[in-house]
């Protein structure tokens, strides 16, 4: 957990440990592994994360986390591993949309200006009609 683990009511702690008894059971590919977390807020999540990773532009080594997914202590044991699944192909389908490539530019990458995506949206021609 985290360093806000003092702060825990009796009710998070029991939490934590269903947690910590979960994680002890579940095996990621390659060196993917999960993190669970208890934030400042007081709410826990599940947080995929790659210590061994690269950049997949600069192909440095890089730890690379993905998004946190809220859990609460009223869900089943089976609803966090299910979540902890959902993130992990999350996590799996953001990198091949980095590593997908058409005409050597990556088309589906998940990190785009949202702005200029509007703007291409809106340019005459920029959908491909359908008969």
């Amino acid at each position: 957990m985290d360093k806000h683990v003092e702060s825990m009511t009796m009710e998070q702690c029991l939490f934590a440990d269903r947690l910590a008894n979960l994680y002890a059971n579940l095996v990621l590919p390659g060196s993917l592994d999960v993190v669970f977390k208890f934030d400042t807020r007081g709410f826990f999540y599940a947080q995929i994360v790659d210590l061994e990773g690269e950049d997949n532009v600069t192909g440095e080594p890089l730890v690379w986390h993905g998004r946190k997914w809220m859990l609460s202590p009223h869900k089943k044991d089976n609803e966090i591993v299910t979540t902890v699944f959902k993130a992990l192909m999350t996590a799996l389908e953001h990198e091949a949309r980095e590593q997908f490539f058409y005409k050597g530019v990556a088309i589906l990458n998940p990190h785009f200006d949202l702005e200029k995506m509007v703007e291409f949206h809106r340019q005459e021609g920029s959908k491909d009609c359908r008969a």
